[in-house]
């Protein structure tokens, strides 16, 4: 009979024990192995603590109020226990009003995600900048600091989304996305382009899921610049590989401007571009009516009456399009 491998060289083969995979001078320099796990944030954490995490990762700079809403629109009460807990372990801090994840925490999930450490404090440290200490070290975090205001309009949003989601009947949030993870490639006419949404999400209601993308317009307020605004989503609907990308579902792109008059002028451009499923609405009348209530409005010739998102079906907004593969 054939002899296996480990059959003719049982010493090379045998199984050795975990606790000799390391040289002898670094197994005397470690604590016992019960020691070490009872020291790793996976052991230590909640799962509540890990969401918390989790949300500070994909929000960074929220303030507590906004962390609230993302955990579900749990108390503040809680939410001041949860921060507190993780900032005690270094994992989180505060940089005045704005939470931030530490050094620490920016690692544990890196480690926990099998990305690159480095790279990721390189994009994400909220230490300050070895040359301008005014600033952040990290460039995507920097970056999102000096857009301060258009931040904090995305994280309020997402973060009344997630509260209300949370307590209303029929509402389900899956898949809430910052922009970081939000940015879709596609090809239209042998080319390609991007489209970078502010945050994505969907929404499951009565059995059905729909995706959505979310664009908060501070600049788009002349018909000009509306058009222009539009010109990427007009390609990306054209070419067919939006309801390819979200499972045979057109996605519906919502708009939310600061005031009312700036709605008004992009949705007048907007009715002139049929082929995006498109809805609008203003900062003001979220806060009044909620995220999902009441409060969106549609392009002419739609009536001006606002109505909650799951009114709204994409499809029936725009006329029938071609297969990407035919264009």
């Amino acid at each position: 009979a054939l002899l296996t491998l480990p059959e003719m060289h049982p010493q090379r083969y045998r199984l050795r024990d975990p606790g000799t995979l390391r040289r002898t001078a670094v197994r005397t320099s470690l604590p016992e192995l019960s020691k070490q796990l009872v020291s790793t944030p996976a052991t230590q954490l909640t799962s509540t603590e890990k969401e918390t995490l989790d949300l500070l990762a994909a929000w960074p700079l929220s303030t507590a109020e906004q962390m609230a809403g993302l955990l579900g629109g749990i108390t503040r009460r809680r939410t001041n226990q949860l921060l507190q807990s993780l900032t005690q372990r270094n994992l989180v801090r505060a940089d005045g009003p704005r939470l931030v994840l530490t050094d620490a925490g920016l690692a544990c999930l890196a480690r926990r995600d099998r990305a690159a450490v480095g790279l990721t404090l390189d994009r994400w440290s909220a230490e300050p900048s070895r040359s301008t200490s005014s600033v952040y070290a990290g460039t995507a975090l920097r970056t999102m600091a000096a857009q301060m205001a258009h931040h904090d309009a995305i994280t309020s949003f997402a973060a009344a989304l997630a509260a209300e989601a949370a307590h209303l009947r029929g509402d389900d949030l899956f898949d809430l996305l910052p922009t970081a993870r939000s940015t879709i490639g596609y090809r239209y006419r042998d080319q390609n382009f991007v489209v970078h949404p502010d945050a994505s999400f969907q929404l499951a209601y009565k059995g059905r899921q729909r995706p959505y993308l979310l664009e908060v317009e501070r600049r788009a307020t002349t018909p000009r610049r509306a058009r222009a605004r539009l010109e990427n989503y007009r390609r990306y609907f054209l070419s067919g590989w939006a309801d390819q990308d979200h499972g045979r579902e057109l996605p519906l792109v919502l708009f939310l401007f600061e005031t009312p008059d700036a709605e008004l002028v992009f949705l007048q451009a907007a009715a002139r571009l049929p082929h995006i499923p498109l809805c609008a609405s203003t900062l003001p009348i979220i806060a009044r009516r909620g995220v999902l209530g009441d409060a969106w409005r549609l392009p002419p010739p739609q009536s001006p009456r606002r109505r909650p998102l799951r009114l709204l079906d994409s499809r029936q907004l725009v006329p029938a399009r071609r297969s990407p593969f035919f264009l």
